[in-house]
């Protein structure tokens, strides 16, 4: 971290009351920005709240007793909100905290980069004021899942290494190797973020070579060890390679790229005003380019992740872009150079440049992103499934009827019964027998391709909940007509809905209607 050793050395801008304010201001920003988003949560948070509720409460990191299954992409995150938790917190608290919590020190590290610039007052509230009125931003710090965290690690990590790439061998190697590490049980890509990185310090470090490479041996070292003890982890706990969660998903294909190349557009019109800012104030940069080494290596790790992330097929987010919140710092450090370096070349005020980026990228967002909208289809559902979840406890909890379940975060989680996912998040078989003959695994939608009606009903659920309130059901006709032969119609009622449900004829555990 930049340091002064007096007073008198700190540049101007940073004695003056211009520059807290210009740190102050955005924070203003994103607060409110939180709050316009909440309460949203994603449904797929429970799956992950489910395994620490279970890890708490003694049952091991499974999905029911007995069923070893890696149904989570996000050891690290579970790991924190089942020590949250087992404090006393609520789990959807715990999730909200540890998101807020992971953005704010996001904010954070860009303060210091912005720091370490020597950054004048308009150009560091120019560049914290896109993070704060970044939607995807606000919207995964409140909803459930990993994205804050491994923007807080990938930031941290790059931000550390900015002094070895820029020729100063071993500074700050170890907080980002620690960082590295921590993010490869954060998410199954995280070797692929420690590679990019790695190769960006190799490539485009001003060290010799000599040094560039000790450095990134250093930086992979504590990743690969991390990497490994996990792998190990998997393989006796779940007997598995990979993560089952992931194994569902993804399936490289021509149709998911396509769908890949449609997310990335998409997220990319979001920030383009800040990717605009960027090209064309590039000329501002030394040899009219970003010849910085942390620059380069930072674009290299962008291009790295969008190429991933199109051939994985996108997120079955539509709106919210989770893939791309960790890579948005890295875009910024860009646009922070840009803005330092017109600030140092030219006199003239770039206020209304700033001004124009900042709100074209909230018009642009704020018509992208819809996650606040009671009425909307993302808040909505998972009101619902929280109701049906809670519906279900009340119902059954005694009976502990085996669910099956299209959406299986919240309903599974509220109702705390044994659950069959049909959609194969948190079934290995499903997983196991995804390229069988007759299936076209990876052609349609992801996480939604496994659901298999001779399969569930070998299972014999008790109750199959499949037709969720505005969603589109799982069952088209004729396909599942064998397996509802065994079952009558019942209704389950939540505020606002009666939910069909299905349950078994000859079942001990249905919990009919009372």
């Amino acid at each position: 971290m930049w340091q002064y050793r007096s007073m008198a050395q700190l540049p101007t801008h940073s004695r003056q009351p211009h520059y807290l304010l210009a740190v102050a201001l955005p924070l203003v920003l994103l607060a409110a920005h939180l709050w316009y988003f909440y309460p949203f949560i994603a449904d797929d948070a429970f799956i992950s709240l489910r395994y620490a509720q279970r890890l708490v409460n003694g049952y091991g990191l499974t999905w029911n007793d007995g069923e070893y299954v890696e149904g989570y992409s996000n050891l690290l995150w579970v790991l924190l909100a089942a020590i949250l938790h087992r404090a006393g917190m609520d789990l959807v608290d715990a999730v909200r905290l540890l998101g807020i919590a992971c953005t704010l020190g996001t904010y954070a590290v860009l303060c210091c980069y912005l720091r370490s610039l020597r950054m004048p007052p308009a150009e560091a509230c120019f560049v914290l004021c896109c993070f704060a009125v970044n939607a995807t931003v606000a919207v995964w710090a409140l909803g459930g899942l990993e994205a804050p965290l491994v923007m807080l690690l990938l930031t941290g990590a790059v931000f550390a290494v900015r002094g070895s790439v820029s020729g100063r061998p071993g500074a700050g190697l170890s907080v980002a190797a620690l960082l590295l590490g921590l993010l490869c049980w954060t998410r199954p890509e995280g070797p692929i973020y420690v590679l990019s990185l790695g190769a960006g310090m190799l490539a485009y470090s001003n060290s010799p070579l000599r040094d560039r490479v000790r450095d990134v041996v250093t930086v992979s070292a504590v990743p690969f060890l991390f990497f490994v003890a996990q792998l190990s982890f998997r393989l006796v706990y779940y007997n598995a390679w990979v993560a089952n969660s992931a194994a569902a998903k993804v399936a490289p294909s021509l149709a998911h790229m396509e769908l890949g190349i449609l997310y990335t557009c998409r997220a990319m019109l979001s920030v383009l005003p800040i990717v605009a800012y960027c090209y064309l104030g590039r000329t501002a940069v030394a040899a009219g380019k970003f010849s910085d080494p942390l620059d380069r290596t930072a674009i290299l790790m962008i291009q790295v992740v969008v190429a991933c992330v199109i051939l994985a097929g996108g997120d079955i987010f539509r709106d919210g872009f989770r893939f791309y919140v960790p890579i948005f710092p890295l875009l910024l450090f860009l646009a922070a150079r840009v803005a330092a370096a017109r600030a140092a070349v030219t006199p003239k005020s770039q206020h209304p440049v700033f001004l124009s980026v900042v709100a074209a990228t909230i018009a642009i967002q704020f018509s992208m992103v819809e996650f606040r909208d009671p009425r909307g289809t993302d808040l909505s559902f998972v009101t619902n499934v929280v109701a049906i979840g809670k519906a279900l406890k009340a119902r059954c909890g005694d009976a502990r009827p085996l669910i099956a379940v299209t959406a299986a975060g919240a309903i599974p989680f509220y109702s705390e019964l044994p659950a069959l996912d049909v959609l194969g998040l948190n079934d290995a078989y499903l997983t196991q027998h995804r390229f069988d003959p007759g299936k076209s695994f990876g052609q349609g939608m992801l996480g939604h391709e496994l659901f298999d009606p001779a399969y569930v009903k070998r299972r014999r659920p008790d109750i199959l909940v499949f037709d969720l309130p505005n969603v589109q059901p799982t069952c088209h006709p004729g396909s599942c007509d064998d397996l509802l032969k065994d079952y009558v119609s019942d209704v389950l009622v939540i505020p606002g809905h009666r939910v069909p449900i299905y349950v078994r004829r000859d079942s001990t555990k249905a919990c009919g209607t009372p």
